[in-house]
């Protein structure tokens, strides 16, 4: 589990993985958090896309978005900018998005994994709990649960570690207020 969790997390960061696009191309962002509901998209396949009304706001550029599935079925989102930076990464786990139903025990093996990227610090105001760690080269990770869902939010872009600290927790923020 931890072996995948970090491939997971890693994987979408620098590109590499074992995850698969599940679109044939990529689509504008501002096309993927329409008007579908949290609750409609996990009903549809758990597209954790949706969960982001608006991505630019997010990540202060335009991006584009594609999902990716894991060899578990689990689905993340990739946010990328024009030059093919991946700035941002969730995956959601916990009923309606994967088959991973233990949303204590998964969240926990998700802080777990952060430390594969340095020390996790307690993170406030997101979820009902929430680390974070600078991976530095990899970026910010941010690992949080509601009760619900356990959820992993990667940030890449950004010109130095706070401007990806920033862009991780407006990113957290913005898919815990739907979940």
């Amino acid at each position: 589990m931890r072996k995948f969790l970090l491939a997971t997390f890693a994987g979408a960061l620098v590109s590499c993985g074992q995850a698969t696009d599940t679109d044939a191309t990529k689509v504008d962002a501002s096309q993927a958090g329409g008007a579908e509901s949290p609750k409609a998209a996990a009903a549809s396949g758990g597209d954790p896309c949706t969960l982001v009304s608006d991505p630019e706001a997010v990540f202060g550029t335009a991006v584009s978005v594609n999902v990716k599935t894991m060899p578990n079925g689990s689905r993340m989102c990739v946010w990328q900018s024009a030059e093919g930076r991946t700035c941002g990464t969730v995956t959601v786990l916990g009923p309606g998005w994967s088959e991973l139903l233990d949303v204590p025990r998964n969240y926990a093996g998700m802080v777990t994994s952060l430390g594969a990227f340095g020390s996790p610090k307690e993170l406030a105001g997101v979820g009902e709990e929430a680390q974070i760690v600078d991976g530095g080269i990899l970026g910010v990770q941010i690992a949080f649960r509601t009760s619900k869902a356990a959820v992993n939010v990667g940030a890449g872009c950004g010109e130095n570690t706070e401007a990806r600290v920033a862009m991780a927790e407006r990113l957290a923020r913005a898919v815990a207020a739907k979940l």
